[in-house]
């Protein structure tokens, strides 16, 4: 049910505030900041570019939408993957990169906002194969370069490295799977339950199971923003995530 609401209200976003970005950036003399935003480029419902080149997606619209009430502008900017982003982000390059995972090692060179909404990981599998025990120390998985998995898929990690597969891209992993070319990948319900539908991925299925399930944040680079800016933020994504009930 949540779920639900959440998709339903993000299209209402979408489609109400989904040209906010030109208008936020039009006018930089009258930015309280103007922040370097990471986005990924393909990454549906979240996070996509359209044919015009303009990003647009959930998390794309929930930022301009908080951005834009507290003044703040921003120009997007898009890297091969998460790995690269952090590392943009450590060097000075990127002050904020939305839809993140928290971890102690992140919160070492980085400050997290306060979470917008829930992620929920599932297994993808081919309608072939009626075993979600993806943890079997046979089974080939593909994920996300740079995402996170939660404890159970880090033990995993280490003990069969060569078991698991990275690609940067959504729909190529769950094409991977689609093809045989992996048993399983670990991957958000929302993006998958999209994609599959956007590319009739008619192989794939989603089990009913969470592997994992975590809070989502802005992460930003520690001096992006003042004390008084963060705190300002942070109110703004709480309200804004009630108001859509994403978290």
């Amino acid at each position: 049910m949540v779920m639900k609401l959440f998709l339903a209200s993000a299209l209402f976003v979408i489609l109400m505030v989904g040209c906010q970005v030109c208008n936020a950036n039009t006018y930089e003399d009258s930015c309280a900041v103007t922040l370097r935003i990471s986005v990924l480029d393909d990454w549906p419902p979240y996070s996509w570019k359209n044919e015009a080149g303009e990003y647009q997606g959930i998390d794309v619209d929930f930022v301009t939408s908080v951005f834009s009430k507290l003044g703040f502008c921003w120009a997007y900017n898009t890297y091969p993957s998460s790995t690269r982003a952090f590392r943009e982000l450590q060097k000075g390059n990127v002050d904020v990169i939305f839809a993140a995972s928290y971890s102690e090692e992140r919160a070492q060179w980085s400050t997290f906002s306060v979470p917008y909404r829930v992620e929920d990981m599932r297994v993808v599998r081919h309608i072939s194969d009626k075993s979600t025990n993806w943890s079997n120390s046979n089974s080939t998985i593909v994920v996300n370069r740079g995402g996170y998995y939660g404890e159970l898929f880090e033990q995993f990690k280490e003990q069969c490295s060569t078991c698991v597969y990275e690609s940067n891209a959504a729909y190529e992993r769950l094409n991977m799977v689609q093809n045989k070319r992996v048993r399983y990948a670990l991957e958000d319900y929302a993006a998958t339950t999209y994609i599959k539908k956007q590319h009739n991925l008619e192989e794939i299925e989603v089990s009913g199971e969470t592997i994992h399930s975590s809070d989502i944040f802005l992460m930003l680079r520690p001096d992006a923003l003042t004390s008084e800016q963060l705190e300002l933020l942070n109110r703004q994504l709480e309200q804004h995530s009630k108001d859509l009930h994403m978290h």
